[in-house]
């Protein structure tokens, strides 16, 4: 069986926890590691801090990456509250491709009562910039990737029959 490639971006926004980031970053790709319809391309430490998607020349890097493995569809969480322009630079760099979006749920609060990931306002700007953009995507809503929940909408979502017949989607076909 073909695998479809697919392109990751753990988005990610300082001041929110880098650890809780670079923690649910690797529970995610574990978690899509278990789906053997997928091909998972993703930043790593050596190309961004942590493997993690955080502002413009990290968009670039993985823009480049994605472009070089051949992707053919993307998903974009929120590890924390997200930085939009990245992500959507990303996702707009690959329009047309088929795009899934989550966002991570709450850790537990810092010792100083703050939140850790405020991943669920990050999700809100994303989905809204993909909206304005009239770019469609998948919402697999806000979860931990080791639920059930977040691996089911990758293999429901239509992207195994992509991966199955050998087709790309029309903008892929063409030398980005």
């Amino acid at each position: 069986m073909e695998k479809l490639k697919i392109g990751f971006v753990p988005a990610h926004r300082g001041p929110f926890d880098d650890g809780w980031a670079v923690r649910m970053r690797k529970r995610c790709l574990d978690a899509l590691a278990g789906i053997p319809q997928l091909e998972v391309v993703a930043p790593d430490a050596k190309l961004t801090a942590g493997g993690l998607v955080r502002d413009d020349g990290d968009a670039e890097k993985t823009i480049k990456l994605f472009k070089a493995n051949g992707i053919q569809g993307l998903i974009i969480g929120t590890m924390t509250f997200g930085d939009e322009v990245s992500a959507l630079s990303i996702a707009s760099a690959f329009a047309g491709y088929p795009l899934m979006l989550f966002g991570t749920k709450e850790g537990p609060f810092t010792a100083d009562g703050n939140r850790r990931s405020d991943s669920f306002c990050g999700t809100l700007a994303i989905s809204s910039g993909l909206y304005r953009r009239k770019m469609p995507f998948l919402f697999a809503g806000i979860l931990f990737p080791e639920e059930d929940v977040f691996k089911q909408p990758a293999r429901v979502s239509g992207w195994s029959v992509p991966a199955r017949s050998g087709s790309r989607p029309a903008s892929a076909t063409k030398t980005p």
